[in-house]
């Protein structure tokens, strides 16, 4: 579990700055509604879920979940998880963003973890 952890952590800027997240979010749009960028975008998203799933797929069969996980239901919200922990870090802009990161990823996951 430690593994999604610090993949994700380590994922992002350590030097990113909420007005540089400001203009990521910014190109968000063009992404979504252009469909060439979209599609490169969920191809990206499709990779981080994949990853993701075996990832913790893996720390479940290492005994490090609860036995009753939905593994692609869990991946699906860390997902979530992580694409929002990034706007609420620029939005309430407490620590850096790997910190950040860390702290809402391990939210999710302590109840989980066995």
């Amino acid at each position: 579990m430690d593994r999604v952890v610090e993949g994700l952590v380590g994922a992002v800027d350590p030097d990113m700055t909420p007005e540089a997240m400001a203009n990521s979010v910014a190109m968000l749009q063009l992404d979504l509604v252009e469909p060439d960028f979209h599609a490169e975008t969920l191809r990206g998203a499709r990779r981080l879920r994949a990853a993701l799933q075996r990832h913790l797929l893996a720390a479940s069969d290492a005994g490090e979940l609860r036995n009753d996980i939905d593994i692609a239901a869990l991946a699906k919200l860390v997902e979530t998880t992580y694409h929002g922990a990034m706007i609420g870090w620029a939005l309430h802009r407490e620590g850096s963003l790997p910190a950040w990161m860390r702290q809402q990823i391990e939210a999710v996951l302590a109840p989980l973890r066995a």
